[in-house]
């Protein structure tokens, strides 16, 4: 039985200022239609293993240079695009996969070669990966000079019904004992780029819990804002995610025939007819939250920009909302959806109470928003180093 493994391998460009479009690597097929440039290239390999045999013999100090050397000779004369494939001593298929340094490797940004031989490998089962780039103009860039603005996602519902059939086949836990499923979504922008994800936590009837993480989408991009997921991810994944929210998760044991072996755990949140071989074992809708730091939620909810002047879960204002003890009137969706209206039909645009567009997913309720506890600890923690740093200056220095 064949096995593939995939090993990642990271690489930097050796000329990162090089502003050229730099041309992607030949192919296998490329390389064998030059032969002279073929046997050039067995011709520096021979080379390099002579050198190698002689600084082995002579016990040399540059030995593991003089490795390098060959293998990356050998690994050139392999590689087909990003991949290199050999194999091993079982006779097993093995594929290494050369990802480049996003800082450091102009690749990354030019060829998206490597994310697809990712998927060829190691994809089977997979959940389809769309792609796709954008040309935009961030409104504070003065000299107007467009960014590509590259982007990858995935069907959020398949994604969270594949790995929960993963987890609960691998698992073996008796699927009629699921008590609840949560699932908790998830998005923030760093090291160039956004990327949404979310946590799934299955709990069971004696209140043990198994999780798992996926991600969905990625945006490469310098920063974030809400235009820029617009026209990237928002309209898929607000697709699928509502499919998530407003519909049960059915799961079904699949079996070889009606009364036969167990052939694993399947999930889905679509309505579907269950097959003779199939039975369904568990009916039960999720309970979906979101989370993220207080710019994503106002980004969310359609109040972009007002995150340090408006609560997000209620209609205070920065100035009301100082007084601890002070209550406000909550927001519901409705409400929302309202209040971006009037404002759409307002000449002047001006925001309502914080909200100056329509919010993103109507379908999650606002209180399933959950308070960033991190960094509400993180401002907590700002406040008592400001505040001992006052007491220092005023009575110590």
């Amino acid at each position: 039985m064949e096995t593939t493994e995939v090993t990642a391998q990271a690489s930097s460009s050796t000329n990162p200022s090089r502003k050229q479009k730099e041309a992607p690597p030949p192919t296998k097929k490329q390389r064998v239609e030059a032969p002279s440039q073929n046997m050039s290239d067995y011709s520096d390999l021979q080379a390099a293993v002579a050198k190698l045999s002689k600084s082995l013999t002579d016990n040399a100090n540059d030995v593991e240079k003089d490795i390098d050397r060959v293998y990356a000779i050998i690994t050139d004369l392999k590689r087909d695009g990003s991949v290199i494939k050999y194999k091993d001593k079982q006779h097993k298929n093995v594929s290494l996969l050369r990802v480049p340094v996003t800082t450091t490797d102009k690749s990354y940004q030019l060829f998206n070669d490597w994310v697809l031989s990712a998927l060829d490998i190691n994809g089977k089962g997979a959940t389809h990966v769309n792609t796709g780039k954008i040309e935009y103009t961030y409104e504070e860039e003065e000299d107007g000079v467009k960014e590509t603005i590259e982007y990858y996602e995935k069907n959020i519902a398949f994604e969270i019904a594949k790995q929960l059939g993963y987890l609960l086949t691998k698992t073996k836990k008796n699927c009629v004992l699921i008590k609840r499923i949560v699932i908790v979504l998830g998005g923030d922008h760093g090291c160039g780029a956004f990327v949404v994800g979310a946590k799934v936590i299955v709990t069971f009837t004696d209140n043990k819990s198994e999780c798992f993480d996926v991600s969905v989408a990625e945006v490469l991009c310098r920063k974030d804002n809400a235009e820029i997921l617009e026209k990237t991810v928002l309209s898929e994944l607000s697709k699928y995610l509502e499919l998530v929210v407003e519909n049960p998760i059915r799961i079904i044991e699949r079996k070889t025939a009606p009364d036969g072996d167990s052939v694993g755990i399947e999930c889905m949140f679509e309505p579907t007819v269950v097959e003779k071989c199939c039975t369904e074992l568990k009916i039960l809708k999720a309970n979906v939250y979101v989370t993220g730091d207080l710019a994503f939620y106002a980004m969310v909810l359609g109040k972009e920009g007002m995150s340090g002047h408006w609560c997000h879960l209620c209609k205070l204002s920065r100035k009301e909302f100082a007084d601890l003890a002070a209550e406000g009137e909550e927001w519901t969706s409705q409400a929302m959806i309202d209040a971006a209206k009037e404002v759409e039909d307002s000449g002047d645009k001006k925001p309502k109470l914080g909200v100056k567009s329509k919010l993103w997913w109507p379908f999650i309720k606002v209180e399933n928003y959950v308070v960033p506890l991190l960094h509400t600890l993180i401002g907590i923690g700002n406040d008592i180093l400001d505040n001992l740093k006052d007491i220092v200056n005023e009575k110590i220095v």
